[in-house]
């Protein structure tokens, strides 16, 4: 095979994860091109809202106050329990320079992206769409077709990305399909629209109903929208998108605001639920990122942010391999470290998802009294108490080599190989330069310290760090 490549490294698909990955490449000075079967964004938002860890992360490569510009911050929760209101929940009690979370629209994020991407000369091609992927020692060949019965380009990459959503078509390819796991009786139905009701309008707050038949909740879209969503028993529910109508008084029954008005829709759909992780999330010189490797619930709006966590992850790695400055070993490790990570927030969505639509008496009653016996409702609702994703570590990472685990053990303190070490100042430089979580967390690690410590600072001591694994 020649020697001629179009990239360095081809990222398949163009939604928030594909295009995080590319800005996050030309961030570290890779050659990238995306490829995008889609001639252009969405007009509707699927997902739309940032946890304080992807902040972290969208930070540490210059991305995330460009969004934050077209987003909301959130600081609060309000539940109701069949009609009565459970104490308020502040989510922005976390230790992170990015606490409230960040509601905005996917297509806005996307927007915000693309021109990050187009102004750190990042390249896209779209209209096309990946139909074979072939890997040799030196790289990859990228088979791209235009229209069903269109001409066919080769191009050529050293690394590939597939970014390329829950429908992939390089997941196949690879032998790392999977059959995902469903919920029977279940359905949502959902609508962004103008809201018009008696409580708050403020786009800083949060607001989920569990009544009878399920669980709704009410939440901002940029813009001066917001989105109402309706996880429910699908028992005697046309098997369609939803009418404004019909949604409308959905709403007014769950809430009991018999004045809730909806106007002016910009998106009315429903789906069924299906979750999954796949075998693998690399092949030879192919990685999958995102939907492409995993099916996500919706519940506590995980998804895009656990995909967010793979670009940045896959990228660092791709650049510091290209470079010379690290070992096999660090590409190797994407797959243990994010595959299992998927596994298990998988795992937690599935048992947070059965708790919310396939209640009983017990679990009502608990939510009931939630703001007394349980010290964190997340927990009991969403699986886990970390929606923030602050606690995402990689205690197993193949990149650990932990010399000082018995003294952290013994002292009860300091974080251990493959966590995450909070914001501080370090070697007398700026904090941002030393001192972002995702650096400390990012994993070439040795002796318990994260040697994004050093990576502005002394990139020699990172090239001797990648060298030793």
């Amino acid at each position: 095979m020649g020697s001629h490549y179009d990239a360095e490294v081809i990222v398949v698909g163009a939604g928030p994860v594909g295009l995080t990955a590319g800005c996050a490449l030309r961030h570290h000075g890779v050659n990238c091109l995306i490829l995008e079967e889609r001639t252009e964004v969405r007009a509707y938002s699927r997902a739309n809202n940032l946890w304080a860890r992807p902040q972290e992360l969208l930070a540490s490569v210059g991305l995330r106050d460009a969004i934050a510009e077209h987003a909301y911050p959130v600081r609060l929760v309000n539940f109701f329990m069949n009609g009565t209101a459970t104490t308020p929940i502040r989510i922005d009690d976390v230790t992170s320079p990015h606490p409230q979370v960040l509601y905005s629209r996917q297509d806005v994020i996307e927007t915000t992206l693309i021109e990050t991407y187009g102004e750190r000369g990042g390249r896209m091609q779209r209209g096309g769409k990946v139909v074979s992927v072939a890997q040799d020692g030196d790289g990859v060949t990228v088979t791209v077709r235009r229209g069903d019965d269109g001409p066919e380009e080769r191009l050529r990459c050293r690394y590939l990305i597939a970014v390329d959503g829950a429908k992939s078509t390089v997941r196949p390819l690879l032998d790392l399909d999977f059959e995902p796991e469903r919920f029977e009786g279940r359905m949502n139905r959902q609508v962004d629209a103008k809201l018009s009701w008696r409580p708050s309008l403020e786009p800083d707050q949060l607001w989920f109903f569990y009544c009878e038949r399920g669980f709704c909740g009410v939440m901002p879209v940029w813009g001066g929208y917001h989105r109402l969503f309706f996880l429910a028993d699908d028992a005697g529910v046309p098997d369609r998108d939803p009418t404004l109508d019909e949604i409308q008084a959905v709403a007014r029954e769950v809430t009991g605001d018999e004045t809730l008005t909806l106007t002016d829709p910009q998106w009315l759909t429903h789906s069924r639920f299906q979750y999954g992780v796949s075998p693998g999330y690399a092949r030879g010189r192919v990685f999958l990122a995102g939907d492409a490797g995993h099916l996500s619930l919706p519940i506590g709006g995980q998804g895009m942010n656990a995909g967010l966590h793979d670009a940045v992850e896959i990228a660092w790695r791709l650049a510091a391999v290209l470079r010379g400055e690290a070992a096999p070993v660090v590409l190797e490790s994407y797959d243990a470290e994010r595959g299992g990570e998927h596994a298990k927030l998988s795992e937690q969505q599935a048992k947070g998802f059965r708790r919310t639509v396939y209640r009983g008496p017990v679990t009502d009653a608990a939510l009931g009294l939630a703001d007394k016996v349980v010290p964190g409702i997340g927990a009991l609702l969403q699986g886990t108490d970390d929606l923030q994703q602050l606690s995402v570590s990689y205690p197993k990472s193949p990149l650990n080599e932990d010399h000082l685990s018995g003294v952290t053990h013994l002292l009860q303190r300091g974080p251990k190989a493959g966590e995450r070490v909070p914001r501080g100042r370090g070697n007398g430089q700026r904090p941002d330069d030393v001192a972002l979580p995702v650096h400390l967390q990012s994993g070439r690690r040795h002796d318990g310290l994260g040697l994004g410590v050093l990576r502005r600072a002394d990139p020699g001591s990172r090239r001797f760090a990648a060298r030793r694994h």
